[in-house]
């Protein structure tokens, strides 16, 4: 085999070696090429995470309107909303999760607000409040850094 080696020519070992550079750039594009589709679906995560954190921001503003002439609950509110709009995007599963239960916590306190308008009384929108708050508390634990 060493003599078969020897008995080639120049070109053939100027072949061998651009071949053996194609099939080497083939291996570190497809890699590449892998990285970036991960790092895609991430970031599409991530930007579908801020948009629902975005629509929970909606959805309090709504409450906010329909808690007028209840100040201690637009308070609440309000606070809420701060921490709300400062919740980390995430591309984990049970952040998405976690911020649908938000939602439909404040659609149902939406719900709430929307039956006792005009009194003073908040009916079950306190606990649905304390629900979401709780739902924060929770996908804390998994934007934590």
């Amino acid at each position: 085999m060493l003599n078969n080696l020897c008995a080639l020519q120049p070109y053939h070992y100027v072949i061998i070696i651009a071949v053996a550079i194609v099939v080497l750039l083939i291996i570190v594009l497809a890699a590449i090429s892998v990285h970036n589709r991960k790092n895609a679906d991430t970031d599409g995560k991530v930007i579908s995470s801020r948009a629902d954190v975005n629509a929970n921001v909606q959805a309090i503003e709504v409450l906010i309107y329909l808690a007028e002439g209840k100040p201690e609950m637009v308070t609440r509110l309000k606070t809420l909303q701060d921490k709300i709009k400062y919740l980390t995007p995430s591309s984990a599963k049970e952040v998405a999760a976690i911020d649908q239960k938000i939602y439909s916590a404040l659609g149902d306190a939406k719900i709430e607000l929307s039956k006792t308008k005009g009194e003073s009384k908040s009916g079950k929108a306190e606990k649905y409040l304390e629900r979401a708050e709780l739902l924060i508390a929770e996908r804390s634990a998994y934007t934590e850094r």
